[in-house]
């Protein structure tokens, strides 16, 4: 009698075979997720420790190396011996460029530093992507994003205004800088600006001003009728306080004299007043709005833009030459 011998089947087989081949595929795919994590954390790991030597450095010297190459040492003192390198490959969406240390002292006295680097995946409290070291820790640095608009005069044709040039500044140093094109249309374009809270500026070249003794009529009428709100838009109330005394823009009887003053008798260059375009028909109630003088030189300001992080912004600005009340002004 024969004996009966149990085997696999076909399908068994295949299933098998299936499973194996998943399981494989899912070890594969979290052995390259943890070489990326551990890469990253190499990096991180390795700027810490060049942070941790240029310390040591600033303690013995007061200042940070002017550069750093190989080592970080200063006379026989050795902080550390080998500068470290990055792991390779670069991870997610870091450039080969981008995977280094790259080192740079800050200030005139050296009283700083940044080093640049890019991580591939979150780790810890960064995010993937571009990151800095300072003195202060390390942050993550946003992909900048696009600042764009036009400038226009806030006249009754609300025709275009050229070659004005705007400055994002903070704590008072600019930023960026672009000027609107000097025909054609009168949009700005700032193509990479760091996400931020930022103060803007703007100046314009040499204008004679056309402001007349209508203009110091008609704010001697609102004046003497209670400034009516709806009367005013924002920038003619900006535009009348051209004795500028108080940032509040209140208008008093000296604007009329002051219109006639420099804008007629003198036959001043003409001075811009900008908001932005949300502000331009804001109400006398409404004030103060944010605005910001222009001359040949920046001058005050008190308006800021915002750049979020992972968008871009639109935003038109308008102005009206100081004593420009009706509008008229022609560029």
């Amino acid at each position: 009698m024969k004996s009966k011998k149990s085997a696999f089947t076909l399908i068994e087989l295949l299933v098998v075979i299936a499973i194996i081949g998943i399981l494989s595929t899912l070890a594969v795919v979290a052995l390259q997720s943890a070489r990326k994590n551990a890469r990253d954390a190499k990096r991180v790991a390795d700027v810490r420790q060049i942070q941790t030597a240029l310390e040591l450095y600033y303690n013995d010297v007061g200042q940070y190396p002017e550069e750093v190459t190989s080592t970080i040492s200063y006379g026989s003192n050795v902080y550390m011996a080998t500068y470290p390198s990055p792991p390779a490959p670069p991870d997610g969406e870091c450039s080969d460029e981008g995977n280094n240390y790259v080192y740079a002292p800050q200030g005139l006295d050296r009283s700083s530093y940044t080093i640049d680097f890019c991580t591939g995946g979150p780790i810890s409290s960064l995010l993937a992507g571009n990151n800095q070291a300072t003195p202060e820790g390390i942050f993550y640095i946003p992909p900048p994003q696009m600042v764009s608009g036009f400038v226009k005069h806030h006249n009754v044709t609300n025709s275009l205004m050229f070659n004005v040039t705007i400055y994002l500044k903070q704590n008072g140093e600019t930023k960026y800088t672009a000027t609107t094109s000097s025909s054609g249309n009168s949009n700005f374009i700032f193509p990479e600006v760091t996400p931020g809270t930022y103060d803007v500026h703007f100046s314009l070249p040499h204008t004679p001003g056309s402001i007349n003794s209508t203009d110091a009529a008609n704010l001697n009428y609102w004046l003497s009728n209670g400034l009516p709100d709806s009367n005013l838009y924002g920038l003619q109330i900006l535009a009348g306080d051209v004795y500028e005394t108080s940032v509040s823009t209140i208008i008093t009887s000296e604007d009329a004299y002051s219109i006639l003053d420099y804008f007629v008798s003198a036959g001043s260059d003409a001075y811009f007043v900008f908001t932005k375009e949300e502000y331009r028909s804001a109400i006398y109630s409404s004030f103060p709005i944010p605005f910001a003088s222009g001359g040949s030189e920046p001058g005050i300001s008190s308006m800021k833009i915002t750049v979020p992080v992972g968008s871009d912004v639109v935003q038109n600005f308008y102005s009206s030459v100081y004593g420009d009340i009706n509008r008229s002004y022609t560029p």
